[in-house]
């Protein structure tokens, strides 16, 4: 039995459906559906009546929930303590952003000198950004979506109980060699033709596997222009690093937003806008709890360097 596991029960109750549950939870209905089912088989009882009209709990179902939701309270307060001990906590799950990361090191500087203090950083997709910060394993999520599901998503995070902040808007990029062959007639300044891109292969962070998942990054091959992606010639990273050393060394292009200046210097790479093409960038936090003095500083540092780098 997990924690996780107990939020799936609580979130099945609150949402009515096991699909409606999924949504909230950012996972899949089957992978909801088969984590309960274990649960159940574990417990040894039904916790849940499954019919067409949607799901109902048992009479011992009712008896599992309030003691659920007491564990979840109690864990919710071990949290607090857990944060009050240690003043310079802080950890942070982000999307393959590149400004996360030069906050994150500006932070460790910060605090090098200091004699107490747990910082980390970790990297996922977008689902994975906003269970952490509900299962308490991060102190903030930074995140970045495509204008097209932006409202939609940012509502779903809220209904979590979970505060989101806007950090910046960003406009959404292709990004490819600076001296790509596609560019060869191409001045600077004249509007450039997508379907020149079709015969190159296209870079996201995306998987087949999990496509349940990766439609929420805007990498995701479903955001490239048409006239530009070709099927046949894909490649798939799950680093950010990766990604810019191959649009810089190789043939491939991405879609990104602008990124750091430096970085364009460094992988040799230029950026073309998609017209019409948005994102945002938000941080997401739970407002059961006080953000830390260094969530405050890696914030209002993203904050700077995204002033100094307008995309």
């Amino acid at each position: 039995m997990t924690l996780l596991q107990l939020r799936y029960v609580i979130a099945c109750v609150e949402n009515g459906t096991i699909a409606k549950a999924a949504q909230a939870m950012y996972t899949s209905t089957s992978n909801l559906s088969q984590s309960i089912r274990g649960l159940e088989s574990e417990v040894g009882f039904e916790i849940f009546h499954r019919s067409n009209n949607g799901i109902t709990l048992t009479e011992k179902g009712t008896v599992f929930l309030e003691h659920a939701m007491k564990i979840q309270l109690e864990i919710d307060t071990i949290a607090k303590l857990k944060e009050a001990e240690t003043v310079n906590r802080f950890s942070c799950t982000c999307m393959h952003l590149p400004y996360c990361y030069m906050a994150f090191e500006s932070l460790c500087r910060h605090y090098e000198e200091k004699d107490n203090y747990l910082l980390s950083i970790d990297v996922a997709f977008l689902p994975k950004c906003i269970e952490a910060v509900q299962m308490h394993l991060s102190e903030i999520a930074v995140i970045s979506m495509p204008e097209v599901i932006a409202s939609i998503e940012c509502q779903r995070i809220k209904d979590q109980g979970l505060s989101i902040q806007m950090l910046a808007e960003q406009h959404l990029n292709i990004n490819l060699r600076a001296d790509h062959p596609a560019l060869a007639d191409n001045t600077e300044g004249q509007s450039f033709e997508l379907s020149k891109l079709h015969d190159y292969p296209y870079v996201s962070y995306h998987s087949s596997a999990d496509d349940v998942i990766h439609p929420l990054d805007f990498s995701h091959p479903s955001y490239c222009p048409t006239e530009a992606f070709n099927s046949k010639k894909q490649i798939t990273v799950n680093n950010v690093d990766w990604k810019a050393r191959l649009i810089g060394s190789t043939n491939a292009y991405g879609i990104g937003t602008t990124g750091p200046e430096q970085w364009a210097a460094q992988y040799n790479w230029k950026s073309i806008p998609v017209e019409g093409a948005r994102s945002f960038l938000y941080y997401v936090y739970s407002d059961r709890y006080e953000l830390s003095e260094p969530a405050h500083y890696f914030i209002n540092y993203l904050l700077k360097i995204l002033e100094k780098n307008p995309t």
